[in-house]
């Protein structure tokens, strides 16, 4: 007797029942891991992010503090034994005529406490900065700074100088890098002279090179003061830092800083570090004139920028999208609590940093 198998057309109620129950649970832990690791991934990512604009703000920040006030062997302002000899008016960008305004040897920090406004005339105006939301714009509330001084200068060391004379002779101009329109100051520890470079020649050997210092970029083509060869040239120096708005949308730090002193687009602003949502500074102020410092005040309280020893910088930095899992967020800040509901990373950074040119 043959016996036959019947072939299984289908499956039953229960059997997909079953079969459906399991795919379920299975996709259900497919996505939770896959939601799990992409949460850790922005948690990461946003943390790495925050970490770098933090290390970033404060390495340039830091470098700009420490060499504040630098003008060669002097130590501090100058005082009455610093001149200007530019003539502002033969310069036509706006922000240089703005910095050479304060070029006088003492103004070498100007602090801008919580910005709320910017009125026509002022320094931060000047310098091509206004309130909004557009890209570049100075964000509200936050601190900005201004540092000038000068930037040492390889073959600067002067050779030969007449008062009498329109010119002055140093090592070696290339390798300074020193052109045409250059501002530059020369100083011999006891005196300095800033001077607009009407031109300079290189190649002079032995000799020196020379820069003249007319009256075609300066107020007459003589210096204040002779400079024998213990003098040295060192290039004008100007920085600012500010919160504005970055090209992202994203508040970031910004840095204007002056490149190259040409008559025509002198200064140059680059977005350092984007996500810095608030930048805040405490100048350390030795009003007792001892070598240290007494007190740590904002810039408005700030009796005298020259007896400030040290900056106390503070950084809020966030990260760009949603990075934590926790939808409300508290953070410390400036001893208050910053409660934000937007899932985003944040991290203070603080440091106090010490301004070496006014130590002793």
């Amino acid at each position: 007797m043959k016996t036959t198998m019947k072939r299984q057309d289908g499956l039953t109620l229960v059997e997909m029942m079953i079969a459906m129950t399991l795919s379920v649970i299975l996709l259900a832990g497919l996505a939770q891991i896959f939601n799990s690791n992409k949460l850790s991934f922005q948690m990461t990512n946003g943390i790495a992010r925050v970490q770098e604009s933090g290390r970033i703000s404060m390495e340039f920040l830091g470098r700009e503090i420490r060499s504040a006030g630098f003008m060669g062997c002097a130590t501090g302002g100058f005082g009455t034994n610093f001149v200007n000899n530019v003539n502002v008016t033969k310069y036509s960008d706006s922000v240089l005529k703005a910095a050479l305004a304060l070029f006088d040897g003492n103004n070498s920090i100007t602090g801008f406490n919580d910005i709320t406004t910017i009125a026509s005339g002022s320094t931060l105006a000047d310098f091509g900065l206004s309130m909004g939301s557009a890209t570049g714009n100075v964000v509200s509330g936050t601190d900005a700074v201004l540092f000038q001084g000068t930037s040492p200068c390889p073959g600067g060391a002067v050779k030969d100088h007449n008062q009498g004379s329109a010119q002055i002779k140093i090592e070696d101009a290339t390798a300074c890098g020193i052109e045409k329109d250059e501002i530059v100051v020369v100083s011999n520890c006891n005196t300095a002279d800033a001077f607009g470079v009407v031109n300079a020649t290189s190649g002079g050997g032995a000799a020196g090179d020379t820069l003249s210092h007319g009256a075609s970029l300066n107020i007459g083509p003589k210096l204040a003061n002779s400079y024998d060869n213990k003098s040295f040239i060192y290039k004008m120096k100007s920085t600012l830092f500010y919160i504005g708005v970055g090209a992202s949308g994203e508040p970031a730090l910004y840095m204007k800083t002056l490149t190259s002193a040409a008559n025509t687009n002198p200064y140059q602003t680059m977005e350092l570090a984007e996500g810095i949502e608030d930048f805040q500074l405490l100048y350390g102020e030795d009003t007792s004139n001892d070598g240290s410092v007494n007190r740590y005040v904002t810039s408005d309280v700030v009796t005298d920028m020259n007896a400030v020893k040290s900056i106390k910088v503070r950084l809020l930095a966030r990260s760009a999208d949603r990075a934590s899992p926790d939808i409300v967020q508290t953070t410390s800040f400036e001893g208050a609590t910053v409660v934000s509901n937007d899932a985003r990373y944040r991290k203070p950074y603080e440091s106090t940093i010490t301004i070496r040119n006014r130590v002793r």
